[in-house]
């Protein structure tokens, strides 16, 4: 089985807003038609980060959806972004009320399912996921960081600290969606996570504590899982961990300018 992955596709830096609606469907369809690859399958994988604006999100999965049987998506950081202070009223300074909202909106589209500590079967292969979030455990584990100095470079670096309504604990927020994946990890031939349990050795650097979580226990103690999708990173990556293959494809704000990264197909 063949499937399609993509994240972070940050649709508002992609797509401005114009007074014609109109206008903005015939951008989103001309951008969505850039990203789909020649021999596209059936599923696509979205890994998190849509965008800023719950209408214009909404409007590129309708679009991609013609595309597509499945889409599978997992929420991202910015999924719960209040970047203005209409937002932040609209929403009651609540970021979970947005991504709830988004939530609700994607899936009365038939065929696109968000996994939030769940899981689906497609064609005999199960899917499983969460959004994630880090841990800040590799400043921890190898710089000697406290959470008091982990904290500090976060909302010194992480738009995060910032964005997020009310403003997340790293620990309670990790803990909270470390539970959801327990609950389903070792039931799923394949995990969808944003925030990855690992990335290669020549990214990792003090700030990378928020770009990945010590993702140890779930893939020591896992013998099903042959793949894990992630976003995030901004980066590309396709790399093994043992016998298990983690793949990232970001869209993210452009490489060399406005080119973009195509939607990628990989073997299940």
């Amino acid at each position: 089985m063949n499937i399609d992955i993509i994240s972070d596709i940050h649709i508002d830096t992609w797509i401005k807003y114009k007074p014609n609606l109109h206008l903005i469907k015939q951008d989103i369809e001309d951008f969505v038609r850039k990203l789909i690859p020649t021999n596209k399958s059936n599923t696509l994988i979205i890994a998190g980060d849509l965008g800023h604006s719950n209408d214009l999100n909404l409007l590129f999965l309708v679009k991609i959806k013609k595309y597509y049987d499945n889409i599978l998506i997992v929420a991202g950081n910015h999924d719960k972004y209040l970047v203005t202070s209409d937002i932040e009223k609209k929403y009651k300074y609540n970021s979970d009320i947005r991504l709830y909202e988004m939530m609700g909106m994607a899936e009365e589209i038939d065929g696109i399912k968000y996994l939030d500590g769940t899981a689906i079967t497609i064609d005999g292969i199960t899917f499983g996921g969460s959004g994630m979030w880090y841990d800040g455990y590799y400043g921890v584990k190898n710089y000697g960081y406290d959470m008091n100095m982990i904290n500090q470079i976060w909302e010194k670096t992480i738009n995060d600290a910032h964005y997020i309504k009310p403003r997340p604990d790293i620990i309670k927020t990790y803990e909270i969606e470390r539970k959801k994946l327990l609950s389903i990890y070792q039931d799923c031939d394949l995990i969808i996570t944003h925030v990855a349990p690992d990335i290669p050795d020549e990214f990792k650097n003090p700030v990378s504590s928020f770009f990945h979580f010590d993702g140890e226990e779930f893939i020591k103690n896992n013998n099903r899982t042959k793949l894990w999708i992630f976003g995030h990173t901004h980066h590309s990556h396709d790399f093994m961990v043992g016998n298990m293959r983690f793949v990232c494809n970001p869209l993210g704000y452009g490489i060399n300018g406005n080119e973009i990264r195509i939607i990628k197909t990989v073997n299940v």
